[in-house]
């Protein structure tokens, strides 16, 4: 026994001994989402143009789309009906993250950059003469160059048969519109954080009864910031909203 207890136990620790090769794991990479439309692009806003249309002049045409995957869609048929037609509902992306459906009306649109492009009804690019009238620009979030109408001062709304406007022309830095008696002009500063300011208002000198110019003026000269909801302008001293307006794209 003592004769081979040495041996045994000598091949017993060489064979502990032996290198031990771990076998390589496989696991799942996580591979990223590829760039898509969904992914890559600030797609939430309004979106507007004209459409061509069969039997009419076109089809004006406002979608905002949410980011919460809602939208609301306003058509109206130009030299056929002034009527604004309305409908809501959700939107739906397709597998490539690019072509979105709206569920109502059961339209489908390309999204691309700051615009979007009505697709056929099975989903591809519309061809032809007409195809690059076949697309919807996005408003640009700026209070710039668009038209405001005067929707309420302090909290009260308007009533006034005639409505006081605005506009703001980012190449001259200057405000111009009608209060509601006058045509008047100024202008304007933009800063950081919505600061905005309008001085050196000037109006033409009618006289008019029962309106509302005079307040109107009064709260441009006091506004110092203002807030931007879709299309709705809120002017602001401080905390205070003192005018709102709506921009309306139909008339």
């Amino acid at each position: 026994m003592k004769l081979y207890l040495a041996p045994v136990l000598f091949s017993t620790l060489l064979f502990c001994c032996k290198p031990v090769y771990q076998q390589k794991s496989i696991s799942s990479e996580v591979v990223p989402l590829a760039d898509n439309s969904r992914t890559s692009l600030d797609w939430p806003g309004i979106y507007r143009g004209i459409l061509p249309c069969a039997d009419c002049s076109g089809i004006k045409t406002e979608l905002t789309i949410k980011i919460d995957n809602t939208y609301i869609l306003k058509r109206q048929y130009l030299g056929k009906d002034s009527k604004i037609i309305e409908d809501d509902g959700a939107v739906f992306w397709d597998q490539t993250g690019s072509n979105i459906t709206l569920d109502v009306v059961d339209d489908q649109y390309k999204v691309g950059e700051n615009a979007l492009f009505k697709l056929d009804k099975e989903g591809k690019p519309i061809t032809g003469n007409l195809a690059s009238e076949y697309r919807l620009q996005k408003v640009d979030n700026s209070i710039t160059n668009r038209n405001w109408e005067l929707v309420s001062i302090g909290g009260a709304e308007i009533s006034a048969e005639k409505i006081p406007t605005i506009k703001f022309d980012a190449d001259a830095n200057k405000v111009q519109g009608y209060g509601g008696c006058n045509n008047y002009s100024g202008r304007f500063e933009l800063g950081v954080n919505r600061r905005l300011t309008i001085s050196g208002i000037m109006a033409t000198k009618m006289m008019c009864q029962n309106s509302v110019e005079n307040e109107f003026f009064a709260a441009l000269n006091k506004t110092s910031s203002y807030q931007l909801e879709s299309n709705k302008l809120i002017l602001k001293s401080g905390d205070t909203s003192l005018i709102t307006f709506e921009e309306h794209f139909f008339e």
